[in-house]
């Protein structure tokens, strides 16, 4: 039995609707109500009341749900870890112009900064 192609076949031009990068101007209306009840609520005390009404299992749930709003996620960074053997290797094979380059950059020294 063949599956049947849904739809238009990729690659094809666009029909109608927005033109690309353009805001969604309905989304754009609704996250605006929806963050001016939001902050009325915050700010007239009523989510403090019922804050207080909680459980702390409840409570707990209700500050990790906002904290997603208020503190942004943390994503994972590569690093690549040196020996201090390594480092002092990799130290003693660069020339004096990389040497003092390394040490204004761990010290924030800008080259612009010498010409003043």
């Amino acid at each position: 039995m063949e599956k049947k192609q849904v739809g238009r076949p990729p690659g094809g031009k666009r029909l109608g609707g927005r033109a690309k990068g353009t805001p969604n101007k309905i989304n754009k209306e609704v996250r605006e109500i929806i963050k001016d009840i939001a902050s009325d609520y915050f700010n007239n005390g009523e989510f403090t009341k019922d804050f207080k009404k909680l459980s702390p299992k409840d409570k707990i749930m209700a500050m990790e749900k906002v904290m997603k709003f208020a503190i942004p996620t943390l994503s994972s960074v590569d690093a690549k870890v040196y020996t201090n053997q390594q480092l002092e290797d990799k130290v003693k094979n660069m020339t004096d112009d990389q040497f003092f380059t390394l040490v204004d950059m761990a010290m924030g020294i800008n080259e612009d900064d010498d010409e003043e």
